[in-house]
């Protein structure tokens, strides 16, 4: 399990920094975000989940890209 969350985690840094780059807006991000975590679905009802938001949270400050808020951060573990 541990590799899986390692790799999610690695596909979030590389998505917002992508993002950024590419000028995404904020629903873009968390709709990025909402399929790389439907792609590591074991991950959702894991005790990882604050570690994943935590890098979604570092890499976002990171890049000064669109901060989200706790019910932002909510938002990308529900189902798409």
């Amino acid at each position: 399990m541990f590799g899986k969350v390692e790799e999610l985690a690695q596909q979030i840094r590389i998505s917002i920094s992508e993002a950024c780059q590419k000028g995404y807006e904020r629903r873009d991000l968390i709709f990025l975000i909402q399929l790389l975590i439907k792609y590591f679905s074991a991950i959702k009802g894991s005790p990882f989940r604050p570690a994943i938001d935590n890098v979604i949270t570092s890499e976002s400050a990171k890049y000064g890209f669109i901060n989200l808020s706790a019910v932002e951060l909510e938002e990308v573990w529900k189902e798409v």
